[in-house]
């Protein structure tokens, strides 16, 4: 059975890192995809949201139909209409038969923070603040908490795929 995991958290909580370990421990192929390069390289400074999701739900919508696992990463903050875009990323995993895995990751602003400058993101620490407040107050009751503080990303990757093999 093919998988969609959807790992969000704030930005600098090690949602790539874990990502791209989980890719090589996943049975099948697997695609790791995440909003940021669309933000940051392909966009540049067109920051449509509407074209940047759409792109991103076209990948993974492919990806799954040719069979492979998907791992999305990302904030996956924006609300269009009073309802999360992630609601349209979950029904297509279903739709295309795939067990779908909301994980969230919780970590500390200070974590955060530590994080961005050691791997050199140029983003201010006020946007770093305000990217933090809103993924924290995005959290939803269908998401499985993982306390990614003082955890190796290791760690936290066989975690993430023990709750996996649990749901089987």
């Amino acid at each position: 059975m093919k998988h969609l995991l959807i790992l969000r958290g704030p930005s600098g909580a090690g949602k790539s890192t874990v990502a791209k370990i989980l890719r090589n421990s996943m049975n099948g192929k697997t695609a790791v995809l995440c909003p940021d390069p669309f933000y940051h390289e392909i966009s540049g400074k067109d920051m449509d949201r509407e074209v940047i999701y759409g792109a991103l739900y076209t990948l993974t919508e492919f990806y799954l139909k040719k069979g492979y696992n998907v791992i999305l990463e990302g904030l996956m903050t924006s609300v269009k209409k009073n309802r999360m875009r992630l609601d349209r990323f979950i029904r297509l995993g279903k739709n295309r038969s795939a067990k779908v895995s909301l994980f969230f990751f919780i970590t500390c602003i200070d974590d955060c923070m530590k994080r961005r400058e050691r791997l050199g993101y140029m983003i201010s620490k006020k946007d770093v603040k305000q990217m933090y407040e809103k993924s924290m107050s995005s959290r939803r009751d269908d998401e499985i908490e993982i306390d990614v503080r003082s955890k190796r990303p290791k760690t936290i990757a066989k975690q993430i795929m023990s709750k996996i093999k649990d749901k089987a």
